[in-house]
């Protein structure tokens, strides 16, 4: 950065680049691309007729995931590919003795039979190739120590009592007077944004004894961000917003981890001039993914960290008496049913009460680990299937998981929220008849198949949460439903929040729909125009804060 005026305005040299200062390159920077492959089959015959094959292959890749914006003035911050894939496998075959005897008078010919069992495993992981898997140092550039002070006195709206004497100042909470910033050197390019920002509006501000006096532009993190500086889980903005500014880190770390075991077995023989197949395949898969955006990890814990603390809570310890602050009471306002999360789980950490006050970006990432959030919270910072939020691999689930999801607590009161790895089955038996009739070739057969996503969908692909039917609202308040339409159909209404017979709008059942009088209408939008531009059924609890407590209604949708 260069300083710009009167030692508090700065931008980016990057933006003063000329053309005398570019190059054209046959090649990209930065963009490196290794890959591995190997192969092996053996055959083994340890007996006439009967043949045994194995093998497998293995291949790796490691690239440099070119991204345009990187190109100019951070290549050495493009992202990292890494991709691994392998097979194995294993085949028997037994052939029968008359294979081979072109006279046989025998009725089966070429008869054989094989089974095969195939492992195939593939994983990608998309990460910056600096930090990896060190989630909580992606946006760290060093600690933000916050120096507090109460604030001065204020007028309360009662009257406290001590000692005899009636008191109404109170002392009104506290605030952020100035930053001390320490950078780590773990990001040295980003870290001297804040460096020299912070010396050219203060100079000497890292001298030892320095009395910082310029604190308007470092009273808290957030002004220290909106001088040009960059804190914990903040980047540097682009350059001429095209090009990342050096220091940039690639904020997304995804893995995506697929398992297929397969089997098959196949019987073929000749019948006269008939070739006979049957077959039986059978097919599992297993597929995981995790991913989020680490350096968005500060900004979520600083708004965690402090979100269920009232601090300067009114009361009899919150008074001013002669030269003495009474200091307020800090109240710890837990959030109800969603027990400990991230707010909690660092002052267990931290052993501190729940009524204090955390400063996140005064503490190094050794502190933090996924398991301070919640389930909860975590789906607000990024997605899990088959892994926890760790990023360790859970075990494969089935459909009856899917209710745990919305009832399940761990030990600290929390949902769980566990959502366990795909896991489809696929299975098929076929039989074929191939034969020749003169000069003509038929290819028979019959094959039947058969898929199981093996997890929970909706019945009804319209309705997230019970809903009410004709045959329910029938009779209310001497209301008639039209004839033609069924007890089953679904209803519609104008106001979701306050249903009632005088307001529905018509009626579905399956894709079908209807107006209020009953009769066909092949758009739905047609139901919108009175109702604020969306269809809203007729739900069986139209408060939404209670409409998921309704489960045993809710597992009637799926």
């Amino acid at each position: 950065m260069t300083n710009t005026g009167a030692g508090i305005s700065s931008v980016r040299l990057g933006e003063y680049t000329r053309g005398s200062e570019i190059e054209n390159q046959k090649a990209k920077e930065n963009n490196e691309n290794r890959a591995y492959t190997a192969n092996v089959n053996l055959d083994f015959q340890p007996v006439k007729n009967i043949n045994l094959k194995v093998g497998g292959s293995y291949s790796y890749s490691k690239r440099s995931d070119y991204q345009y914006s990187y190109g100019m003035f951070n290549s050495e911050n493009q992202p990292e590919f890494l991709r691994d894939a392998y097979r194995v496998f294993a085949r028997f075959t037994q052939r029968f003795g008359n294979s081979n005897e072109k006279d046989s008078k025998a009725l089966f010919k070429n008869t054989f039979y094989s089974i095969q069992f195939d492992y195939n495993k593939f994983k990608t992981t998309e990460q910056s190739p600096i930090y990896k898997d060190d989630f909580f140092n992606y946006g760290y550039y060093g600690t933000y120590t916050q120096v507090r002070r109460a604030n001065g006195p204020q007028i309360a709206p009662e009257t406290y009592t001590f000692n005899g004497n009636p008191y109404n100042i109170f002392q009104g909470g506290f605030s952020s007077q100035y930053v001390i910033y320490d950078p780590a050197g773990n990001n040295t390019d980003v870290e001297n944004y804040t460096i020299q920002m912070l010396n050219f509006v203060d100079p000497g501000y890292f001298d030892d004894g320095h009395v910082y006096t310029n604190t308007g532009f470092y009273l808290n993190p957030g002004t220290i961000s909106g001088n040009s500086g960059v804190v914990n889980g903040g980047q540097p903005r682009n350059i001429y917003s095209m090009w990342t500014s050096p220091g940039t880190v690639f904020n997304r770390y995804r893995i995506f981890d697929n398992d297929q075991l397969r089997g098959t077995l196949q019987f073929s023989t000749d019948i006269k001039n008939h070739n006979i197949i049957l077959g039986v395949e059978a097919e599992q898969t297993v597929e995981r993914g995790y991913g989020l955006g680490p350096v968005g990890l500060w900004g979520s814990m600083r708004n965690l960290a402090n979100s269920k603390l009232f601090e300067g809570v009114q009361g009899p310890n919150t008074y001013v008496a002669g030269d003495t602050i009474y200091f307020p009471d800090n109240a710890y306002l837990p959030t109800p049913d969603d027990g400990n999360g991230f707010y909690e789980n660092l002052r267990d950490q931290l052993n501190l009460p729940y009524t204090s006050y955390v400063d996140i970006l005064s503490y190094n990432p050794e502190t933090f680990n996924m398991d301070l959030f919640s389930p909860d919270e975590f789906q607000d910072l990024g997605f899990a299937f088959g892994y926890d939020q760790n990023g360790k691999r859970i075990e494969a689930g089935s459909s009856s998981d899917f209710y745990k999801y919305f009832s399940e607590k761990n030990e600290k009161g929390a949902f769980k929220r566990v959502v366990p790895a795909w896991s489809p089955t696929y299975g098929a038996f076929y039989i074929q008849d191939n034969f020749a009739i003169n000069d003509l070739i038929f290819n028979v057969g019959l094959r039947i198949d058969r898929f199981d996503a093996n997890q929970a969908v909706l019945k009804d692909k319209y309705l997230l949460y019970p809903a009410r039917t004709a045959g329910e609202i029938d009779g209310i308040n001497n209301f008639n439903v039209p004839d033609n339409i069924g007890s089953d159909y679904i209803v519609y209404v104008s106001n979701e929040k306050s249903p009632s017979v005088n307001n529905i709008l018509g009626y579905r059942n399956g894709d079908d729909w209807y107006d209020a009088n009953g009769n066909p209408i092949s758009d739905p939008k047609i139901l919108t125009y009175n109702s604020g531009g969306t269809i809203k059924p007729w739900l069986l609890e139209s408060d939404p804060a209670t409409r998921i407590k309704i489960n045993d209604k809710q597992e009637d949708l799926m």
